[in-house]
């Protein structure tokens, strides 16, 4: 695995981490090292530091940087909170002023907070900080001269923290400052959970006003809507289906048409259901009906095709009315053109 990784430009408006071909003294010239195993959000803070011309190199595990680095340069090491079980060894290798590690802690990790002072660590930043924030924070870290007593506050007074490997001293203005700054991160996440939860229930709202305008739409047409699944089973069917089969819902759902109606009927109704799947079109005609009571009807009949959210075909959809009255009219008035074109043609001419 390498060690160092250099970026590249991505569609996303990030940089993506591919494996360096430079000499290894040319990585070693950077002045942030941001130390964390390859995920987008290292991607995306070494995209922010960049992009504030600031010289960055990402290094999936402290262990492989050097004992000794090869100029008197001034380097910033940023460790992601998972790594910091390695930095102790680290810390007994960089005994160089030179060399500043900082933590980079998730938003309200107190028990991170806690092992990077343990570790020494001369600065805890979270990530949810803002972006301006951590630049700033670098930029003046980068700039500032660097001794023995720059990360503390002189005075020489310190406050026992007590933490799982035991108990350590910090300076109080210190530990203020990086308690005030967690308060900071857990005001950031009250107010983003805040929104985010003022946002789910729009949405939610938002469904629930769709669902009623549907629920309302398909019991208030007159028309009677049914939905099938790919081996014909009945998913879905308003009050008005259920009426004309004279059945509660519960009896519907999960039966086929060979449960309602005479076997011709339901291979006739089954082969249209597999003609709509496989030319994935819709059609539309008249077709007979028989009812509960046995009686003959007919209805005119819209079937389309039901696709899942993957795109992937999962069934049909219909809606029929009955038009039984029109079509008794229609051969009753073709009867009697009959009749009187039979009676015209019997008249002889003179």
């Amino acid at each position: 695995m390498a060690l160092f990784s250099d970026p590249i430009d991505s569609p996303d408006g990030f940089r993506s981490v591919t494996p360096s071909h430079r000499s290894t003294s040319s990585r070693l010239m950077a002045q942030v090292y941001l130390i964390e195993p390859p995920s987008s959000q290292r991607d995306a803070l070494a995209f922010v530091l960049r992009d504030a011309r600031i010289s960055v190199q990402v290094c999936d595990d402290p262990g492989g940087l050097p004992e000794v680095w090869p100029d008197a340069a001034k380097r910033l090491l940023v460790v992601e909170e998972s790594q910091l079980p390695q930095l102790e060894p680290l810390q007994y290798r960089l005994r160089d002023p030179r060399v500043i590690v900082w933590a980079l802690l998730e938003p309200g990790s107190f028990s991170g907070l806690v092992e990077a002072l343990r570790m020494g660590a001369a600065e805890v930043v979270s990530r949810d900080r803002p972006a301006r924030d951590i630049v700033a924070l670098v930029r003046a870290e980068l700039s500032s001269p660097h001794d023995a007593e720059h990360h503390h506050d002189g005075s020489g007074i310190t406050v026992e923290v007590v933490g799982k490997a035991g108990s350590f001293r910090v300076p109080p203005e210190r530990l203020l400052g990086l308690l005030a700054q967690m308060c900071d991160d857990v005001g950031r996440l009250q107010r983003r959970y805040a929104s985010e939860l003022e946002q789910r229930r729009r949405v939610e709202q938002a469904l629930m006003e769709s669902e009623a305008f549907y629920q309302s739409l398909v019991e208030t047409l007159p028309l009677a809507l049914f939905r099938k699944d790919a081996e014909g089973r009945v998913t879905f069917a308003n009050q008005r289906f259920c009426d004309v089969l004279k059945r509660h819902a519960t009896e519907i759902l999960g039966r086929t048409d060979y449960d309602f109606f005479p076997r011709d009927l339901a291979e006739k109704y089954r082969a249209d259901d597999r003609r709509v799947m496989e030319s994935r079109d819709n059609i539309e005609t008249t077709e007979e009906f028989q009812t509960p009571s046995g009686e003959q009807r007919y209805n005119h009949v819209v079937k389309t095709p039901v696709y899942d959210a993957n795109g992937k075909l999962v069934g049909i959809q219909g809606v029929f009315s009955d038009v039984t009255d029109r079509i008794l009219t229609e051969t009753a008035l073709e009867q009697e053109r009959y009749l009187l074109d039979s009676l015209m043609t019997s008249i002889p001419d003179n």
